[in-house]
């Protein structure tokens, strides 16, 4: 999104420095990456989000936001903490805040912390009223919002990049089911170890990501009847190629705030297999039976996987559906609703009125601004 943008717009992009050499990156003549603080390591040894990281990054914002200066800000909504420091630079110099939502834990936040949940349902909340400019990334995120408040907030779900999809050629390595994504207990990929084993059928798999519940998965897959029918190929830069010579993406995930790799698989002309969960928002990225099949558990699992590896007719077709229902996400169309909601937030920050809630007024920018 921010190299489009950038063909007609300043876009500053800020974040933890995870590279080496300068601070400041400059991309392109209108785009820049700044490295604001040091790399820190996210996640402790059980998976859980640290504290630290996501402070630190929080007081290391205002300078460089006071130095750039932009006209509008957008934030991600997790962690949260970051959300707070760019409300305070609104403040300061009257600029629109955007908050982009990628998911709303609610209730969840006690199974993930205990009794401290609290103090995460509670920051949530608060996050979820620091401005009227809000952004949903799927329809589940946007009715998990509105149930917690009533600020307008808009869908506008992220892209795929389909030319670049298109041109990558497929691995030589060709397997039968796939999956990708962090090794966490939220990706339930030991739920697709159980299913493999219960398939009296040949067939490989590979899994890449990488995690805290890498060793104990690889010792799950290792067991008698699974050797050598799942391999672990770990973290890569590059899984387009891997998506492209596989016949079915299957992704077991009990949460997900979205699941850009869905629509990734789909765009690779390969149909996904998910498991129905109430925090699994991929689920809305499925048309039953079109573009792959959601379902109730891992049983039915087991039988859709056998059916498109057995009946190559069903297989195709889905293929097909998969590679046409993908380019509703593509990054140009995407693009164009993010530059049009901007527009509706400078407009409501003048008090014109817009629909900022549903779907803004398709009016394109008038003038360079900095994002």
């Amino acid at each position: 999104m921010a190299k489009r943008l950038s063909t007609e717009h300043q876009i500053h992009m800020i974040t933890m420095k995870w590279w080496k050499g300068e601070r400041r990156l400059k991309l392109n003549e209108n785009l820049q990456l700044h490295g604001v603080c040091p790399k820190n390591e996210l996640y402790t040894s059980s998976g859980r989000r640290r504290i630290l990281p996501p402070l630190l990054f929080s007081l290391s914002l205002i300078p460089t936001l006071l130095r750039v200066n932009p006209h509008i800000l957008d934030c991600q909504n997790i962690p949260y903490l970051p959300a707070l420091a760019c409300k305070l630079f609104c403040i300061l110099r009257d600029r629109p805040l955007i908050i982009t939502w990628h998911e709303i834990w609610g209730d969840y936040w006690y199974q993930y912390l205990g009794w401290r949940g609290v103090f995460g349902k509670l920051i949530e909340k608060l996050t979820s009223r620091l401005t009227k400019h809000n952004i949903a990334n799927s329809p589940h995120t946007l009715k998990r919002f509105r149930e917690i408040n009533h600020m307008p907030i808009t869908l506008i779900p992220p892209g795929v990049d389909l030319k670049r999809i298109k041109e990558t050629r497929p691995s030589s390595q060709s397997f039968d089911l796939l999956f990708v994504g962090r090794l966490i207990p939220e990706k339930n990929v030991e739920a697709l170890i159980r299913v493999i084993a219960s398939i009296d059928m040949k067939l490989t798999c590979a899994i890449i990501g990488d995690g805290p519940e890498r060793e104990r998965l690889e010792r799950l897959a290792d067991e008698p009847g699974l050797s050598g029918r799942i391999k672990f190929l770990g973290f890569l830069p590059e899984v387009y190629p891997y998506m492209k010579s596989s016949k079915i993406f299957v992704f077991p995930s009990k949460r997900e705030g979205f699941g850009m790799v869905v629509i990734e698989a789909n765009a690779c002309g390969v149909p996904v297999i998910l498991l129905d969960h109430p925090h699994n928002a991929a689920v809305g990225l499925i048309e039953n039976g079109r573009n792959g099949f959601v379902c109730r558990d891992e049983d039915e699992m087991r039988d859709r996987i056998v059916q498109l590896l057995r009946d190559r007719g069903i297989w195709e077709g889905m293929r097909r559906d998969a590679l046409r229902m993908a380019k509703r996400y593509s990054w140009d169309r995407i693009v164009g609703e993010y530059e049009r909601f901007i527009e509706g937030c400078f407009e409501a920050e003048k008090g014109y009125s817009s629909d900022l809630d549903g779907s803004v007024d398709p009016t394109a920018f008038k003038e360079d601004r900095d994002i």
